[in-house]
This record gives C-alpha cells, sequence and structure tokens, in this order.
C-alpha cells in the first residue's frame, strides 16, 4: 500500500498538474485583488458588520463636520444627504432648510451635534459629551442631525459591499491554502521518482546556481516592473452596491494576471531547482563562485602542498623545497627594499644571504637527483630482471612441454590405429588427438612469442614481394577459408610491393590474422584483404565485422592471453595478434589494431624498397 501511494505521489503527471494549479490560482490571487481593488468595496466590511462600530463611519463623520464648516466659510462643498444643520459665522447663516434653526434642532431631535469654536459636542437625551476639543477652531457655531435614513442607506452600502467581497476573499484564502500545500508537496517530491528513491536531477540543474537566482531575480523584476509601474492604476470606483468594471480596467485585471502567471511559472522552476539542489546538498557546489574558489584553492594547494606528489617522497621533498626556496627569497627581497629606505648600510645583508641560500638549494637538489636517478635504475633493473625472468620461464616451460606433449601426440596416433577400438573409444581418441594438436600448437605459439619478445630469434632477412606473399598464404589456407564459409575479397596493387623483410615470419604474421578473422567474423559477413603502397610503405590490411561486441581497447587486444570475445564461444590461445605483433616489429614493420564499433580493422607496413 504504500509503495503504491508512492508511485502516484511521485506520478509525474501528478507533480505537472500540481505544478499547474499553483500557476493558475497565484495569478488568480492577483487578479481578484485587483478586481477587488478596482470595485471600490472598503476591506473593512469583512472585519466589521455594522457601519457604525467601523472606522469608516469614524472618518465620515468628521468629513461631514468638515463640511459643514468650510460651508460656513464660504467655500463650494457638498453636504450629503440625511443631515439636517444650522449654522452661524461672523453673522453668516447656512442651514439645511428655511424653517430650521438653533432652536427647532434641540428642540425637535433627540441626538444632535453642536461645534462650537473647535470644540465638538454631542446632545442625547438631554445628556451632553463632548467628543472633539480641537476641531477646526475657526470661531463658527454649528448645530446639525445625521437622520437614521443616512445610516440606513450607508448600512445597506456596507452589507451589500460586505456581500460581494467576502465570496471574493474566502476564495483568495482558499486559493492561498491550497497554493501553500501543492507548493510543499512539490518540494517534497521534487526530484524524486517512483521507480527508486534516489535523487533525480533535471536539466535546468545543469545551470549554475547563480543562474537560477539571476532568472528568478530577473523573473520578479519584470513583475514589478510591469505590475507597479507599467500598469497605471485609477482611483477605485464609487461603491454604489453593485461593481462597475470599466473596460480599461479589465485590460489591467488581465495583464496582471497574465504577468503574474509567467512569473510564477518561471520562478517555480527555478525555487524546485534549488529545492533539489538543497536536498542532495549541491547548491554551493553546483555554484559558479564555489567552482572558481575551489578549483582556485586547489590549485594554490597543489603549488604549494604538492597534494599529488605524496606518493613520491623524493619528487615531493623537491616541490617543498622548491616552495621554501620561493617563498624565503621573496622575504628576503621584501626585507631588502625596507633596508634601502630605512638602513641603507645594512641593505647587503639580505642578498649575502640569498646566495647562500641558492648554494643551499642548489645542493640538496642535486642530492634528492642523484636519488631519483639511483631508485629509477634500480625500479628499472628490476622490471628488465622480472621481464627476463617471465620470458626465460614461458621459454623453459615451452621446451619442456615439447617432449611430452609429442609423446602423447604419438601414443594416440598409434592408439587410433589399433582395429578392435569400439565406435565410442575411437570417438574419444579423436578427441585427445585434436586436443593434443590444440595443445601443441599453444606451445609452439609460446614458445615463438618468447623468443620473439627477448630478440633471440634468427631472421632471414630478403627482399620479397608482399604482395605475392599474401597471394600465397591466401592460396594456402585456401580449405580453412572454404571450411569456414565466409567469403575473402581480396584488393591488390596491380605493382609488385617490394619490401625488406623475413618471409617465414610475415608468413606466421598474414597466417594469424588471417586466422584471427575466420575465428571472429560475423555470419554471413565478408573479410577484406588488401595490399597497396602509400608513400614510402608498403600496406597490408584486413578488415572484418565481428560476431561479438567488440568492448575493449587497442592496449587491451595485443595483450598476450587477452580474447576479445568474453564469451570464448570459438577456440584460440589469445596469443595470435601478440605473435602477429612481435613478430612484425622484430622484422623491421609497423602493426596497428583499429576499432570502429563492430570493425575490426588491422595494419601491417613495411618501408618499400627501392
Amino acid at each position: 500500500m504504500d509503495t503504491k501511494l508512492r508511485n502516484i505521489s511521485r506520478s509525474s503527471i501528478l507533480k505537472s498538474i500540481a505544478f499547474i494549479l499553483v500557476v493558475v490560482m497565484v495569478a488568480s490571487i492577483s487578479g481578484m485583488i485587483i478586481y477587488g481593488y478596482y470595485s471600490g468595496i472598503n476591506p473593512e466590511v469583512i472585519f466589521t458588520e455594522d457601519y457604525v462600530n467601523s472606522e469608516t463611519y469614524t472618518r465620515d463623520f468628521r468629513d461631514i463636520v468638515h463640511s459643514l464648516d468650510m460651508a460656513l466659510s464660504g467655500n463650494d462643498t457638498t453636504i450629503p444627504g440625511g443631515i439636517s444643520y444650522y449654522g452661524t459665522r461672523s453673522g453668516q447663516v447656512i442651514a439645511s432648510s428655511p424653517s430650521i434653526s438653533e432652536g427647532e434642532i434641540a428642540r425637535i431631535y433627540q441626538l444632535y451635534y453642536q461645534l462650537d469654536n473647535g470644540v465638538l459636542t454631542k446632545y442625547e437625551n438631554g445628556n451632553e459629551e463632548v467628543i472633539l476639543t480641537n476641531f477646526s477652531p475657526s470661531g463658527s457655531s454649528l448645530f446639525f442631525v445625521i437622520h437614521s435614513n443616512f445610516y440606513e442607506e450607508q448600512q445597506n452600502l456596507w452589507e451589500s459591499g460586505r456581500n460581494a467581497l467576502l465570496p471574493l476573499v474566502l476564495s483568495g484564502l482558499v486559493f492561498i491554502v491550497l497554493s501553500l500545500a501543492l507548493i510543499t508537496y512539490l518540494f517534497i517530491v521534487t526530484g524524486r521518482k517512483s521507480s527508486d528513491d534516489e535523487l533525480h536531477f533535471g536539466a535546468l540543474d545543469r545551470l549554475y546556481t547563480e543562474v537560477i537566482l539571476v532568472l528568478i531575480a530577473g523573473a520578479l523584476g519584470l513583475w514589478i516592473a510591469v505590475v507597479f509601474t507599467g500598469t497605471g492604476y485609477g482611483s477605485p470606483n464609487k461603491w454604489i452596491g453593485e461593481v462597475v468594471i470599466h473596460s480599461r480596467e479589465m485590460m489591467e485585471i488581465y495583464i496582471v494576471t497574465g504577468i503574474t502567471a509567467f512569473t510564477t511559472f518561471f520562478v517555480g522552476l527555478g525555487l524546485l531547482s534549488l529545492a533539489r539542489r538543497i536536498k542532495g546538498k549541491v547548491l554551493l557546489k553546483s555554484s559558479f563562485g564555489y567552482k572558481v574558489f575551489y578549483r582556485g584553492f586547489v590549485l594554490i594547494k597543489s603549488l604549494i602542498i604538492g597534494e599529488n606528489l605524496k606518493e613520491n617522497p623524493p619528487t615531493h621533498t623537491l616541490h617543498k623545497r622548491q616552495v621554501n626556496f620561493v617563498l624565503v627569497s621573496f622575504g628576503l627581497v621584501f626585507l631588502t627594499m625596507i633596508l634601502m629606505f630605512t638602513a641603507y648600510p645594512l641593505a647587503f645583508i639580505p642578498p649575502a644571504i640569498e646566495i647562500f641560500v641558492i648554494y643551499l638549494y642548489f645542493k640538496s637538489n642535486k642530492e634528492t637527483y642523484e636519488e631519483i636517478n639511483k631508485e629509477y635504475s634500480e625500479s628499472l633493473q628490476e622490471q628488465l630482471k622480472a621481464e627476463r625472468m617471465k620470458i626465460n620461464l614461458v621459454t623453459n616451460v615451452s621446451h619442456d612441454l615439447k617432449t611430452p606433449l609429442t609423446s602423447i601426440i604419438s601414443y594416440v596416433d598409434l592408439l587410433s590405429r589399433e582395429e578392435d577400438l569400439s565406435d565410442t573409444s575411437r570417438d574419444y581418441v579423436k578427441i585427445i588427438s585434436e586436443k593434443a594438436s590444440r595443445l601443441k600448437n599453444i606451445v609452439a605459439d609460446l614458445f615463438d612469442l618468447a623468443k620473439s619478445t627477448s630478440g633471440d630469434i634468427n631472421l632471414d632477412l630478403e627482399k620479397l614481394d608482399l604482395k605475392k606473399l599474401v597471394q600465397q598464404t591466401i592460396v594456402d589456407m585456401e580449405d580453412c577459408i572454404r571450411d569456414s564459409g565466409f567469403i575473402v575479397r581480396e584488393i591488390y596493387s596491380e605493382e609488385s610491393v617490394d619490401i625488406y623483410s623475413d618471409g617465414k615470419k610475415l608468413y606466421r604474421v598474414i597466417q594469424n590474422l588471417v586466422d584471427n578473422a575466420l575465428k571472429y567474423s560475423l555470419e554471413g559477413s565478408r573479410i577484406y584483404v588488401e595490399v597497396n603502397k602509400d608513400s614510402d610503405w608498403g600496406i597490408f590490411c584486413i578488415k572484418n565485422t565481428a560476431n561479438y561486441e567488440m568492448g575493449f581497447t587497442k592496449e587491451e587486444i595485443l595483450q598476450r592471453f587477452f580474447r576479445g570475445d568474453q564469451a570464448r564461444s570459438s577456440e584460440g590461445s589469445g596469443l595470435g595478434l601478440s605473435i602477429a605483433e612481435s613478430f612484425t616489429a622484430v622484422t623491421g614493420g609497423l602493426f596497428d589494431i583499429e576499432v570502429d564499433g563492430d570493425q575490426f580493422k588491422a595494419v601491417v607496413k613495411f618501408k618499400l624498397d627501392i
């Protein structure tokens, strides 16, 4: 069950849907905010149900008083409806109606207000309460009443605004909560796959950390430029009980929503990439600054400490001595400059010390070089000794195996001639004979290889035609070629290809290469044999397509006993190419191997004998 839930939660489709939902919801939230702004609805309606208990009412009340006071000063101002008033200033009288007066207001209404020389007093049921003491001390005297129809109208507008704005706010809160939940989910599952618990990085994670941060900052900068600079927000519309949004304002809402979606998409990708780097603990390591600093640190450390030279003590000693010499020399030069400006007669002392330091430096280096040469000579001698021992061992073992092996082959031959052998016994004798013959060939190959490697080999160098030698070898191997089922395509130069070499050894080289191609070629493919001239060289080349995947290098295939066919599906000792390379070298030629996919190519080159 846990595995199934993990597979679902880490599904690429689910992660993509979650990411798209976050982009849509964040963009929608930005559109809702601009929409609410242009609607003109007071946000306070969400937190306060009654208009008279709101901060808005307090501000409106002060505005009403201020408007009345301004009207007494002769200014052209608008007095809201639903208010009765009477006031005087310097003998000037204003009133909401001709029949209203100060006495009428005090007699008829149980709740009214008086503004007298900056002091605002509230009268209610015969009780008075000073509300303000420093409101426009302009010498005016004013009585006014706010009727219930004013409050009812404002309360209706207040409630209609609440009813219009509350669903928008609730939707925004739901979007915020869902967005935070999806963002948390994305940060948890980013880089994870249902197939395993490993952390997987994407193409974006190959960018430097600084590039990701620049992309995030650039997207946010573009958003700020468009939302706060490029979009010229006008004043919100007056709330009249319904939302009135003009076409220009709707266009701004669409622009803000679109640019927010664009920004959220790219910022989200960048933040998820940073989250994966934090999970993988490579946030700093994947930054350009860290790599520059680290490489510089490693370089300086390598130059000063010589970490990579510790395995070779003499070389490491030379390095440390060199660093110390440079530091001491720099210090002496610096000391010389100081003494030249402060105590000139003493300025000769650092150069004298430098001469002594140089003497010690070269003397110590000479001793270290002698030690290195001694170790190198000893190592070379050990390698030569080991190589000679190996060659002698192979030679002696090959020689010692020849006599008993020859006896085994002889007795097997005699045994095969017995007439009273059963069919089963005769089959066994045949198998023994084949295996003994193969073992004899391997021993002979070992012996020849050991002799050619050691240089203890007799050569009969002569002028010969490489083309004729190859043709003769192919003719001699005609039976093997026919039995293999492969087609050998021969391409020869029209002219003779005269070289100077040992014909018998070179015959063995060509034979081994053709035999190698017959053993390891792909069924149904062709083998190409070519002899031509190239500048001063005579070249023999053989190409074939292998019947196995050639996952080896040129150096590996030329090692003794190495089999390119790791499945060992065909017989072979692994010595054929080694013998071909060795015989070519001792007879004065060059041997090379080229591997291109499953194409195998062997090239033998000799200088032309002109």
